[in-house]
């Protein structure tokens, strides 16, 4: 079920696009490292030139955190549209069964969206870990455990909890009203204004700032204060031949194991006391780290994960230097076929000025 445009990893770009400004085959040996007329002019292209490539990479892991969360939806989706026609049937159990194996069938909500994003993690050939094992099978549990995994600066925004409103202009109109009961104006202090919206943001949050594919904690009933149900966020869309539309225009909506439907999420559940964990924004920051944690290895161990599960011969990659090390653990790493690098000449001039020194 193709709900949204399907975004596969794509090819990182040639090495010429990536690392030069010339066409790595029209450029001859003099046109592969600029002539500057002094240090500053060169410093300021080699800046310009690292800047470009970080920003690439940064879209690059936003691109791969985005594919990973649209995989997530559509399994999601998919469960959903499976397991619908058999509620309230004899066949519901042995359904959830077989869709979530090891499911506690009619308390699966948390189970289920654990099993589901696991599957498209795994899809992926992901390794990191999104929510602890601890935390698949109860809502209480999944909140504790994920407030302190992601409460570092780094994860900012993506734990979210209170009250949800359905705009900025809702948000904005309740922290007028609060600003306005604990007797802040205009013409109050600057810091007591910004600690005073600091703590409703703390309680609060505009729905406009949560990415689809997110997972709520909502109270399983109006005013329920130790009961819970876990819901995925589908983003604003539509019902059409019972199916989820995303749609800018439509409603938010949500989907959800145990209820297996799909439905308005602010007419259908009580948003007083919500917990969101925005997949989409821990995938981005964990798929950072991870590639980070790549880029720091050891020569011998760039290389061993170089080779593996591909027809590179070792010896190949001894005399690179560490720059174009870098460069292919990271087309290894967006799925690239990296014996193609092998052959790409290295234009960048923040290599080129660093080649000597990395050769280590």
């Amino acid at each position: 079920m193709k709900l949204y445009k399907k975004i596969v990893p794509y090819m990182l770009l040639s090495s010429a696009a990536l690392f030069s400004n010339h066409s790595a085959n029209a450029q001859s040996t003099k046109d592969a490292v600029p002539e500057f007329k002094n240090s500053n002019e060169m410093i300021a292209h080699a800046s310009y030139e690292y800047h470009t490539q970080y920003t690439i990479k940064q879209n690059r892991i936003q691109e791969r955190a985005e594919n990973t969360r649209v995989m997530y939806v559509e399994n999601m989706l998919g469960a959903q549209k499976r397991l619908a026609p058999t509620l309230k049937t004899k066949g519901y159990a042995n359904a959830v069964r077989n869709e979530l194996p090891g499911a506690p069938v009619g308390l699966h909500c948390m189970y289920g969206q654990y099993t589901q994003l696991m599957r498209a993690l795994n899809e992926n050939g992901d390794t990191i870990t999104v929510i602890p094992n601890t935390a698949k099978s109860a809502c209480i549990a999944f909140k504790d455990q994920m407030r302190k995994k992601y409460a570092k600066p780094e994860y900012a925004g993506a734990i979210k909890e209170g009250r949800a409103f359905e705009s900025d202009s809702a948000y904005n109109a309740a922290l007028q009203e609060y600003l306005t009961r604990q007797g802040i104006t205009e013409h109050s202090p600057s810091d007591k204004r910004s600690a005073a919206t600091a703590a409703f943001a703390a309680k609060n949050f505009s729905v406009e700032h949560v990415n689809p594919g997110s997972i709520w904690i909502v109270p399983r009933f109006r005013g329920a204060k130790t009961q819970f149900h876990a819901i995925m966020f589908l983003g604003a869309g539509r019902i059409q031949a019972g199916e989820f539309v995303a749609d800018a225009n439509g409603r938010y909506m949500y989907t959800a194991h145990n209820l297996e439907k799909i439905g308005d999420l602010f007419k259908s559940w009580d948003m007083s006391n919500v917990f969101s964990a925005d997949i989409e924004k821990i995938l981005t920051v964990e798929y950072s780290k991870e590639l980070k944690r790549l880029e720091s290895m050891p020569r011998d161990k760039m290389i061993k994960y170089l080779t593996a599960d591909n027809k590179i011969d070792a010896k190949e990659l001894l005399t690179l230097t560490r720059p174009e090390l870098i460069r292919m653990v990271q087309a290894k790493y967006f799925g690239e076929d990296i014996t193609k690098q092998l052959s790409a000449p290295d234009n960048n001039i923040v290599n080129i000025t660093m080649m000597q020194k990395n050769r280590v």
